[in-house]
């Protein structure tokens, strides 16, 4: 009669040792599963952060296209300060081309057809004397400084007698005085 009672409390405890490692197992899925939840928010996370560094790289590239795009164009236009930098520029295209020239006057002007707060326009009067080649080397030069000029007025005039040619007395070619009103963009 003791093997029933002890089958019994063999039965019993193999059974109670099935019930904890059931449960044991049931409880080491749960927690694997957690920790591949978390893992794959993790994963999640990762790649987010990742393509969040691959837009900020991207958009530091276009940034960085952009700003020597943007100083490009603004080359085009008479810096902030640079009025003085400009007229010294045209001073100097005529000086190199043998033209005397002078700058009449400088003015600033704010058209209404342009609606930016960011620009304007830098008008300049330009007198010079010279022969008529060098003058037209002067127009030539000027029309190719890199900024966006526009001409709004050019006047060339003879103001020597000699009849075109080169004097032999003197042996110098007639004199022609030029005068060349133009625009130029400036930034505020």
């Amino acid at each position: 009669m003791k093997t029933p009672v002890l089958s019994k409390k063999i039965l019993s405890i193999v059974m109670l040792l099935t019930i904890i490692i059931v449960v044991s197992v049931f409880m080491f899925f749960i927690k694997i599963r957690n920790i591949n939840k978390e893992i794959f928010l993790l994963q999640e996370n990762i790649n987010v952060r990742t393509e969040n560094n691959l837009r900020l790289k991207s958009i530091e590239k276009t940034l960085e296209q952009t700003k020597i795009n943007i100083q490009k164009i603004e080359s085009y236009f008479v810096g902030v300060d640079g009025t003085v930098s400009f007229i010294e520029t045209v001073e100097s295209l005529g000086k190199k081309n043998n033209v005397n020239p002078r700058v009449t006057t400088v003015d600033v002007l704010n058209d209404s057809q342009i609606k930016d707060d960011y620009k304007e326009f830098l008008k300049l009067s330009i007198n010079t004397d010279g022969t008529w080649t060098n003058t037209f080397y002067f127009l030539a030069a000027l029309e190719n400084v890199p900024y966006k000029i526009s001409f709004n007025n050019i006047s060339i005039n003879k103001i020597s007698s000699s009849s075109g040619v080169v004097d032999a007395k003197t042996q110098s070619s007639p004199k022609w005085q030029g005068s060349f009103d133009i625009q130029v963009l400036k930034l505020k």
